[in-house]
């Protein structure tokens, strides 16, 4: 437990600080960095510390329940300063700072400082692609993982991640929880369901663009460096059977097979012969 709490600890760490610097940094660069942000900045650096140090001394009485909170504490101070920064760019009503706000080096800056800070303290990152986040650009304009156009989106976004941070990462995966398609189809894909449509036809059409996504996101990890370990991830939750008839316990296994169904294509590189038998059913 108390490896977990401080991977945690420093991770928390890592973002509070390479967050706000990152912020200073990058509006000092567009001439937009104001006094008042300066203040605000600092402000939320030393709670983020006192609520640090306040883990600290809940690690030593292990009390997980309270170390959580003081995280969730983190994680909601480091949300505010995100939001008291993008409610300024109303105020000042620059390009500069729409810029700053949008531009893409900012975010991979801001990353490579967390995974620079892991690496002083030999943690390994352990990186999500794709993290229940599909740009609200896309899900408007091509509504989300419903639209094929989306694997070339995220080969080049593999593209820049796998670059970028080829000396820093080697341990990745491609989506994230990638079953919850059936169960949060917008969290997951980015998926808004039109009245009428054949929601399972959607759901099975997303999959399988994913599937081809993470497939060439694994080829282009391996090309740009051969150390990288690309692997899948499962929103586990094992189904048991009701009773022991034998209709119980083969419901179980089918409900079982939704959530392995995606990643057995993601191990296996094809579609395993019960879905195939699934999708002729249905």
């Amino acid at each position: 437990m108390k490896k977990y709490i401080y991977f945690l600890l420093f991770i928390m760490l890592s973002f509070g600080t390479a967050y706000a610097d990152n912020k200073k940094d990058l509006f000092d660069d567009y001439g937009i960095y104001t006094k008042e942000m300066d203040e605000q900045i600092i402000t939320v650096k030393k709670e983020v510390y006192t609520e640090i140090y306040n883990i600290k001394k809940l690690m030593l009485e292990n009390n997980q329940k309270s170390v959580n909170e003081k995280l969730n504490i983190i994680r909601s101070k480091i949300q505010q300063l995100d939001n008291y920064i993008k409610d300024s760019s109303k105020t000042l009503k620059t390009e500069n700072m729409k810029q700053a706000l949008t531009y893409p080096v900012y975010e991979l800056s801001f990353y490579e400082k967390v995974f620079l800070e892991c690496r002083r303290y030999g943690i390994q990152p352990l990186v999500t692609i794709s993290h229940f986040d599909c740009p609200m650009e896309l899900v408007k304009k091509y509504g989300g993982w419903k639209s094929r156009d989306m694997i070339s989106f995220y080969e080049k976004l593999a593209v820049t991640l796998f670059t970028r941070f080829k000396e820093l990462v080697t341990y990745w995966i491609t989506f994230n929880e990638i079953n919850m398609i059936y169960h949060l189809p917008f969290s997951a894909a980015g998926i808004c369901f039109d009245e009428g449509e054949n929601e399972k036809q959607v759901i099975a059409d997303a999959a399988h663009y994913e599937w081809v996504a993470s497939a060439l996101a694994v080829k282009i990890g391996h090309e740009i460096n051969p150390e990288n370990k690309i692997g899948c991830m499962l929103a586990a939750g094992p189904y048991y059977p009701e009773s022991c008839r034998p209709e119980d316990y083969w419901k179980a296994v089918c409900d079982d097979r939704d959530g392995y169904s995606l990643i057995d294509v993601q191990a296996r590189g094809r579609y395993p012969a019960y879905l195939i038998k699934r999708y002729e059913r249905e």
